[in-house]
């Protein structure tokens, strides 16, 4: 589980890049370009507007989703660690006792 949530960051994060890097192309370099096609301005700021989108909801959810995860992977550490090792003190007395004299 953990495997396939690394890939969706990291699709998620190239994707963000390629929003970014379209974003600054859009409002640079093709800005005063003529267009070839009569629909061709409507849909290049439709397309500029889902990048807008899909740059602000991966901001947010870098914002309030991983670095909230993170934050609660260290400070559940510290509990697991400590309870984990209470349970297998537990678990080595209890073999020591059935061990056979």
């Amino acid at each position: 589980m953990g495997d396939i949530h690394f890939h969706v960051d990291r699709l998620l994060t190239a994707l963000f890049l390629v929003c970014l890097f379209l974003l600054v192309a859009h409002d640079l370099f093709f800005e005063d370009w003529p267009e070839w096609f009569g629909w061709g301005p409507a849909l290049w700021d439709l397309f500029y507007e889902l990048c807008l989108a899909f740059a602000a909801s991966y901001l947010f959810y870098s914002v309030v989703v991983h670095v909230k995860r993170q934050r609660d992977k260290e400070t559940l550490r510290p509990f697991l660690y400590r309870h984990s090792l209470y349970i297998v003190g537990n678990a080595e007395a209890i073999s020591r006792t059935l061990k056979p004299p």
